[in-house]
């Protein structure tokens, strides 16, 4: 769990680049890196941009024996990050614990799925015009502000839109905190606290990086009073990336609401540049003065076709981000509509973006100095379209044709097809296919990655079939998932071969991606996952409840049974997990829902009740009971 810790801010850190809003001035942050290029740790939740290094170098020093590769990386990023040694104010002793020994290792940083926080999109890590996008996206919410669902985005050596910032300072009237959507009312807050907001899809390729980021709003939790059903909300974030730092490496961004949404929402996206410096161009607006840089930025909104873009300046930025120029572009639309968004960075006399045209629902066609891209993602299900060129039947992904090949990528984990001229990749993805731009014959490739198996469940019981439709057996609930559930008296097994989805039995479920089997016995929840990195989500069962440890229900305070009533309280407010027999390990509990992460690989993960250790003779809760 330490190390993690330093991978974490590894795999966070900006680009290099001219450090924005360092932290305070008394904080010494600033003045140490002044005149400097660096990493800093973006300034999600409540908190500013902060220079990291310190616990990294910390990190390095103290596994520089046990492991000497994650050492010398660590020690890369301290150095990357100014060597500042910090945090609070100067610490120069801090410089003891500096082993110099240990070596730097340069190293390639990469797109990355971050259980709890998100993901990160990178192209060219090792250069100062580095692009970097991330998705706030994670069930870690404690002291973050509301902001699920926000886009950062870095790119030609300067930061374009900033993560959050302004810690716990109010904000100008008019204007929304972050760079997300507003579902109801213009500044309408998201549900705060609750674990059900997650990366469920993703993929890391050369030429592209996807993240599908989804959060729940439940009518029980919304601020506005205006939310007549539950839905989703989900943002799908790919980076087309380029073989060149310098060339068309750009995003693009879809909204959609899953169930019916019969409010008006609001998109929002942070600049850094002076309001007046952006304008109007054909389909969307130029934003140039990029952090008083010579970098321009175009936004091209597909959906809506006639966006009623708006621009508000920041006339006084928090503290700490004092001298810098900040706006905020928003765009209202119609309830149950979605957004469709091309952002495109350039730099001085480079041209703009190309010609963009929307083909189908969720198909657009992008053309760059590099190449014509047919640029395509739903959700709910594959995008099918043909036409003279290309045929399409996957959920995201892309045609890439350049002068001399054509990429035929598929970049979502799900089984899909992606065709050129006659030659079809077809498989579980994320894959990515390399055709002629005049192919010789037709044919299919097999692409993609391997599942590993899973066996039917074997012994007594009910056995059914899940074959993902949902219509399967009136008992299972959910979709997306294939396999089978086994029930026998009070425990049930479901093992998923395939697919992305949910399937419950008898009020339990499990939402996440196969490979899986998850076991629920009366008290224990034994989930075994082997595969790439995945995020996981499980309603908390009653009989994972310490009934020795916790009184009955019936004899709590009413304000108490008043608040396990309206859904806000878990019962237990948490559980105990242990992943390959590590405790604890990090997980979200909230609103009687857990959601955990497991890392690449083949991992146990064991959910029990939770209980105190032997030191502390009563429970934690019972104690804060009248």
């Amino acid at each position: 769990p330490l190390k993690d810790i330093g991978r974490y801010f590894r795999d966070i850190e900006t680009p290099v680049a001219p450090p924005m809003g360092i932290a305070n001035m008394n904080r010494g942050h600033a003045k140490w890196l002044k005149g400097r290029h660096v990493r800093v740790l973006p300034a999600f939740g409540n908190g500013q941009h902060i220079a990291g290094g310190q616990t990294q170098m910390l990190l390095a020093s103290l596994t520089a024996r046990s492991d000497p590769a994650y050492a010398a990386e660590m020690m890369q990023s301290f150095y990357e990050d100014g060597g500042y040694l910090g945090t609070e104010m100067d610490l120069p002793f801090m410089w003891l614990y500096w082993n110099p020994d240990i070596a730097p290792k340069p190293m390639m940083r990469t797109d990355k799925l971050i259980t709890g926080f998100g993901g990160v999109l990178r192209a060219h890590s090792t250069s100062p015009e580095e692009t970097y996008a991330v998705l706030r996206n994670g069930y870690t919410q404690s002291h973050w502000n509301p902001d699920q669902g926000t886009l950062v985005f870095n790119s030609r050596g300067v930061c374009i839109s900033p993560a959050t910032g302004w810690g716990y300072n109010s904000m100008e009237q008019g204007i929304c905190r972050d760079s997300r959507i507003c579902f109801g009312e213009p500044l309408a807050d998201h549900e705060h606290g609750r674990v059900d907001t997650n990366i469920v899809d993703y993929g890391s390729l050369p030429s592209m990086g996807y993240l599908l980021g989804q959060q729940t709003f439940r009518k029980e939790w919304d601020p506005t009073k205006t939310l007549t059903n539950n839905f989703d909300w989900s943002r799908q974030v790919m980076l087309l990336k380029s073989t060149r730092p310098d060339g068309p490496n750009y995003l693009v961004v879809r909204d959609t609401t899953q169930g019916a949404s019969p409010m008006k929402r609001w998109w929002y996206q942070w600049f850094i540049t002076k309001d007046t410096n952006i304008t109007p161009i054909p389909g969307g607006v130029r934003a140039t003065g990029i952090e008083k840089s010579d970098v321009k930025l175009d936004v091209r909104f597909l959906e809506p076709a006639e966006a009623k873009v708006g621009v508000k300046g920041l006339t006084n930025p928090p503290r700490g981000y004092e001298g810098w120029d900040f706006a905020q572009v928003s765009v209202p639309q119609e309830p149950d509509k979605g957004y469709f968004t091309v952002f495109y960075p350039s730099k001085g006399a480079e041209p703009g973006l190309g010609t963009t045209e929307k083909l189908a629902e969720g198909v657009v066609k992008i053309t760059t100095p590099e190449s014509v891209d047919y640029v395509f993602c739903a959700v709910e299900n594959p995008v099918v379209f043909k036409d003279a060129l290309v045929e399409i039947n996957a959920y995201a992904g892309a045609v890439r044709i350049y002068p001399d090949r054509v990429l035929l990528v598929n970049a979502s984990g799900q089984q899909g097809s992606v065709a050129y001229k006659g030659v079809k990749a077809e498989g579980i993805g994320p894959f990515e296919h390399v055709a002629a731009v005049s192919p010789a014959k037709t044919e299919t490739v097999a692409a993609g990655r391997r599942l590993a198996p899973v066996a039917r469940p074997e012994g007594e019981g009910m056995l059914i079939t899940v074959d993902g439709t949902g219509g399967a057996n009136a008992v299972v609930t959910g979709s997306g998932l294939k396999g089978w559930v086994l029930a026998r008296g009070g425990k049930v097994t479901y093992a998923m071969t395939e697919g992305t989805g949910t399937v419950g039995y008898k009020g339990f479920y499990i939402k996440g991606e196969a490979p899986f089997v998850c076991v629920h016995e009366p008290g224990k929840v034994t989930l075994t996952a082997d595969g790439r990195r995945r995020i996981f989500q499980m309603p908390i069962p009653e009989d994972l409840v310490p009934a020795s440890l916790l009184p009955p229900k019936e004899s709590l305070p009413e304000n108490i049974k008043k608040a396990l009533q309206g859904g806000w309280t878990n019962w237990p407010w948490a559980v105990d997990l242990k992943v390959d027999g590590v405790g604890g390990m990090q997980a979200g509990w909230y609103n009687g829902l857990m959601t955990i992460g497991l890392d690449d690989g083949k991992h146990i993960a064991v959910i029990s009740p939770y209980t105190n250790p032997p030191v502390w003779k009563d429970n934690a809760y019972t104690r804060l009971l009248p």
